[in-house]
């Protein structure tokens, strides 16, 4: 079996737009971290193409660079999932005072 082919769960298209008509799920709950590494791992290697890689994710060009950006500077620690970077509650301060 070739080294750089990507995994079976890769090989058809991830659709950014299911067939439901639901509301399209964000990038990082449709596919795995694991996948996107594959895939921008083989992008590195040269045995993928940029624009096939855009369109089986389902994104542009610059969030496509920033990824691999991301992925190249520590490919290791490498993560899609989504950092909430705020505190999501008042202050105990602030709460007391309302």
């Amino acid at each position: 079996m070739d080294d750089c082919a990507p995994p079976d769960c890769l090989r058809k298209k991830i659709s950014p737009f299911p067939e439901e008509e639901e509301a399209t799920p964000q990038f990082h709950r449709r596919i795995t971290d694991e996948q996107v590494k594959v895939l921008l791992w083989g992008y590195c290697r040269g045995k993928m193409i940029r624009a096939d890689l855009q369109d089986m994710l389902g994104i542009r060009k610059t969030h496509f660079f920033a990824l691999l950006n991301a992925y190249r500077y520590d490919p290791e620690a490498f993560s899609i999932v989504y950092r909430i970077s705020t505190q999501g509650r008042l202050s105990a301060d602030v709460e007391a005072k309302i």
